[in-house]
């Protein structure tokens, strides 16, 4: 989640290039914000979960955060429409390594390279969503495979992706006409305003 703060500050910094306002973030409206809350409180509780039901808990929390983000992903500017796409195909493609496994797998060769420990217990950090990979199949190289040894991190495809979806999200929000100067309804939903990033970030 740490990680996902770099694409957070490059979306500010290239929206306020453009001539955008950061306050403008907080005209963003969508469906169902209880829903993420939901999702964010029952990760946060998954190193109390054993093993098993944990992994289930994890696979069900991503199927919650992609059903919030076709729900809001409809009228709205092109470019935030591109960007939910890009949130989208990231969280899918994180979701296809997790299937398999019930958790994401991270290479054994990308851990070493970034110089963790050997007897490092993966599936105890980052809310408790990860597993060693332990043998190879066909969604082996949508998992935790792209080593970041500046970061001491180990990220997947579907990261970068999802990264661009955020970028492309803030920075094109802060840039769009603010509900005050649009037609009604034609790019936000009706209903209460939620941090406008939450969800992409426990899709991570």
């Amino acid at each position: 989640m740490i990680l996902m703060l770099v694409p957070l500050v490059a979306g500010a910094i290239t929206g306020r290039l453009c001539g955008g306002r950061l306050a403008r973030l907080a005209d963003l409206r969508f469906r169902a914000p209880a829903l993420i809350f939901v999702v964010l409180a029952s990760q946060a509780l998954l190193g109390h979960v054993p093993r098993g039901p944990r992994n289930t808990a994890v696979l069900l929390s991503y199927a919650a955060v992609g059903a919030w983000i076709v729900v809001n992903m409809g009228r709205r500017a092109l470019a935030l429409r591109i960007a939910f796409v890009l949130v989208g195909l990231g969280w899918a493609m994180n979701v296809a390594a997790m299937a398999p496994n019930g958790a994401m797998p991270v290479s054994e060769e990308a851990l070493s390279s970034v110089g963790a420990p050997a007897t490092m217990k993966v599936q105890e950090g980052h809310l408790y969503k990860h597993t060693r990979r332990e043998a190879r199949n066909a969604t082996s190289w949508l998992g935790d495979e792209i080593p970041l040894a500046p970061l001491r991190a180990v990220i997947s495809i579907g990261d970068i992706v999802l990264a661009a979806g955020i970028l492309l999200l803030v920075a094109s929000a802060m840039v769009r006409q603010t509900p005050a100067r649009m037609k009604s309804g034609q790019y936000a939903w009706p209903g209460r305003r939620t941090g406008p990033l939450l969800g992409v970030v426990a899709a991570s």
